[in-house]
């Protein structure tokens, strides 16, 4: 993205006249372009005046200032060329659309008429852009991506024609987010950015890049998204005030889902300052009911009613029902924040009964439905519109069809979600609550997963324990399920369980004192382990489902006081899964399969040095992996094409003795660091999914391997993740980095295990106990808690 941004600020040469504020405004200096071109308009000839007049008018709607564009364009002359005047007509018309929307489609469709027969082909494109906002503003969203579909063939190749088909695919990115079309949406902005890049048109960036972190945002990618807003907000200094105001809003948004309401009550105002100033009625609206949600997070019910009641008036103004029926959801809010809630569910019916199926605007109304209904004391009423909600947003979901899209669906669930299980948990209705719970997890990595059988889990579970955990802002969860019981017990608010996880990892990562006499170890025990302690049978085989933050721990270090203190991994056998939905029973192994042993790989640049222990780990693993047909991958051949040249679709085992990365801000980017070959040299995570798998073990040595992000449906994204979409049963990897040294002996210990005939997460146990019992720093958990085994099986 970085690259991108800097290319649309990529130096020209210095062109002159009218060509120099183009260049400008391309460029997105609309300050400077509207001061050159008042003074080019000025200085100009009377057979120039016209061509300046609609140069500088377009400027100034760019730059919010209609009205001035249409008295310049008034000037215009019947003695301009054709092609002028028409242009003019376009401009005019398009920046009068607000004010008499009729008027303007009817001169619009003559005007592109005009532009056929004068075989105007940039005209043509302009007009169909313009006809397709008139379109969507109307409602007609698909005829308004057909007309943007023929803008973006008919503009040429000219520097005007390709920022015209840039536009055209930023306005197509526009209506797909309107039809919560996500992924769609990011591809048509990415498309555009690509044009911005190629030609320096950083106006035109900065309107592909402002809605492609809309896009992120709205699919749970925060990190990116916020890195983009920055980079974009750098470069709207430059006289952009429609886009600068933009940016401040989204900024607010951000600010908001991170839980930043003072950050984002500053940023929603300036944004809404900025719309009202330029004159933005439905910017304003959108803005000011984001500033009335804030207000309303922070208990200010008297600021947010002024906020919403202007939010309406601006709604109203607009003359755009979306807007208008927004801003009524926000009253009703607001309504009930003042104890109104009757007032409040009338108007929420009224309004969930006139929305469109699928529109945004009815899963919100539901949703605050939900809420009043719950106040009015009605709370079978009040599950009914919660479930109503989540079918509308699950049904939006189902159209998205990239799974980092889909990954992060779920945060924009999370609030529903949240709501639906404070009601159940109240009733003491926990299976109800635990059901809620898990339709929202591994959705993607199980396709069609939107409802737990808990009959069919507890079937499955035989003698094995699950724990299922929940965090909340105000009381956690943790389900225990067994064969023949389920239970709930409470926990402490997230904040609570997520500062003991971030101590103690920290302590075991960094600490040298022991964390058997020392650290926290023993308080995060009791914390989540403590409810349920005396319901766990001896012994017992454990699969827990992790929530938030606990994906972060590795439930074997906890230090179980009792009888002398020592790690939970004594206890029990533990293995982590994506969800409970998502399990299955394992299938009996026709007998030891093929493996193929991937790494040792050469130094890639200074990041990612030869692993001094890999050598030594891939020529030990033969002599454990007995029975089995066993090819290898190595040195410089061990490149992405020639992994998948290997046939990894057919090995029952794949183990990796390589670095992996572990991207954060886009998960599905992370991958294993192979040979460099064929200008790349990272097995990525999204190639992975895409390539079925039917291994019994894949495992990652490699640093970092486990994943990059946890989403609130899907956990842990990643490599771990990757693996297990593509059809892998069991996924061993790291939680954090370690020295190879001690890995390539542990890796040895696990694969004898599984020839004895354990399972995995048995032999990976078996292996960690070896290492505690021999002593030396090697029985530190540093040194063997950051390998896991994630599973979607139960045996």
């Amino acid at each position: 993205m970085a690259g991108l941004l800097s290319a649309c600020s990529g130096s020209r040469s210095e062109p002159a006249g009218p060509e120099a504020l183009r260049a400008l405004f391309f460029e997105g200096k609309l300050a400077a372009a509207e001061e050159l071109g008042r003074k080019g308009l000025a200085a100009a000839g009377p057979a120039e005046k016209d061509g300046w007049r609609v140069d500088l008018a377009e400027v100034l709607i760019y730059r919010g200032n209609r009205q001035g564009a249409l008295d310049l364009m008034g000037g215009v002359t019947g003695e301009a060329p054709a092609a002028v005047r028409l242009r003019a007509r376009l401009l005019s018309l398009f920046a009068r659309r607000e004010s008499d929307a009729g008027a303007a489609r009817a001169g619009l469709e003559a005007a592109l008429g005009e532009a056929k027969r004068l075989e105007l082909a940039d005209l043509m494109a302009e007009a169909e852009t313009y006809l397709s906002r008139l379109d969507l503003e109307s409602g007609a969203a698909g005829a308004a991506l057909t007309r943007l579909s023929r803008a973006a063939e008919s503009a040429t190749g000219t520097l005007r024609g390709r920022f015209l088909r840039g536009t055209a695919l930023v306005n197509t990115g526009r209506v797909l987010v309107g039809m919560s079309r996500w992924d769609e949406a990011s591809s048509a902005f990415e498309a555009a950015n690509a044009i911005a890049g190629a030609d320096g048109f950083a106006l035109l960036a900065s309107a592909a890049l402002s809605n492609l972190s809309t896009c992120y945002a709205a699919t749970g990618q925060l990190e990116r998204a916020i890195g983009v807003r920055r980079h974009v907000m750098e470069s709207q200094r430059e006289g952009q005030d429609a886009y600068l105001m933009n940016s401040y809003g989204q900024l607010g948004v951000l600010h908001f889902r991170a839980g930043q309401f003072s950050e984002s009550v500053a940023a929603y105002a300036e944004a809404a300052a900025r719309a009202e100033k330029l004159g933005d009625a439905a910017s304003a609206a959108l803005w000011l009911g984001s500033l009335a949600t804030a207000h309303l997070r922070q208990g200010r019910a008297d600021s947010a009613a002024q906020a919403a009641a202007r939010a309406l008036e601006m709604a109203r103004r607009s003359g755009r029902k979306q807007e208008v029926d927004a801003a009524e959801v926000k009253q009703a809010e607001v309504l009930l924040a003042e104890g109104k809630a009757e007032e409040a569910t009338q108007a929420l019916r009224r309004l969930a009964a006139s929305a469109p199926a699928q529109d945004d605007t009815r899963w919100m109304s539901l949703e605050v439905l939900g809420s009043a209904l719950e106040a009015l004391r009605r709370p079978a009423e009040a599950a009914r519109q919660y479930e109503a909600a989540l079918d509308v947003l699950h049904r939006q979901e189902k159209q998205l069809s990239r799974a980092d899209s889909r990954v992060g669906y779920s945060e924009r669930m999370a609030g529903l979600y949240r709501n639906y299980l404070n009601l159940l948990t109240g009733q003491g209705k926990d299976q109800g609550a635990l059901r809620i719970v898990e339709s929202n997890r591994a959705r993607v990595l199980e396709e069609g997963v939107h409802s737990l059988d808990l009959a069919r889990v507890q079937a499955l579970l035989g003698r094995t324990v699950a724990l299922s955990f929940w965090l909340a802002p105000g009381e956690s969860s943790v389900w225990l399920v067994t064969r023949d019981t389920m239970r709930r017990f409470r926990l402490p608010a997230a904040p609570v369980i997520v500062e003991q996880v971030r101590a103690y990892r920290q302590f075991l990562e960094s600490s040298p004192l022991d964390p058997l006499t020392a650290g926290p170890g023993q308080a995060l025990f009791q914390t989540l382990l403590g409810p349920v302690l005396d319901q766990l049978p001896v012994n017992p085989r454990v699969i827990v489902v992790p929530d938030g933050a606990l994906h972060d721990l590795n439930f074997e270090t906890l230090v179980n006081p009792a009888g002398g203190a020592h790690y939970w991994l004594r206890d029990a056998t533990v293995s982590i899964a994506p969800s409970l939905a998502a399990l299955t029973a394992s299938l009996a192994s026709p007998g030891p399969g093929p493996a193929l042993l991937v790494g040792d790989t050469p130094a890639v640049g200074s990041a990612y040095p030869r692993l001094e222990h890999a050598a030594r780990e891939l020529r030990l693993l033969p002599g454990h992996l007995t029975g089995r047909a066993i090819a290898s991958l190595t040195g410089t051949a061990a490149t992405v094409r020639a992994y998948a040249g290997a046939r990894p679709g057919e090995q029952s085992i794949l183990h990796f003795a390589a670095h992996a990365v572990a991207n954060r801000e886009v998960p599905l980017d992370s991958g294993i660091v192979l040979a460099p070959g064929d200008g790349t040299y990272l097995l990525r995570a999204r190639e992975i999914m895409t390539q079925p798998l039917r291994a019994d073990l894949v495992t990652l040595s490699a640093c970092r391997g486990a994943g990059a992000k946890a989403f609130a449906g899907e956990g842990l994204v990643g490599l771990t993740w990757a693996f297990q979409k593509a059809g892998a049963r069991t996924v061993i990897a790291g939680l954090w980095d370690v020295g190879d040294a001690s890995t390539a002996d542990l890796m040895a210990a696990l694969y004898d295990g599984i020839a004895r005939g354990e399972t995995p997460a048995q032999a990976l146990r078996t292996a960690k106990l070896g290492m505690i019992s021999r002593g030396g720093p090697h029985a530190k958990p540093y040194y063997w808690a950051p390998f896991q085994v994630f599973t979607r099986s139960v045996h």
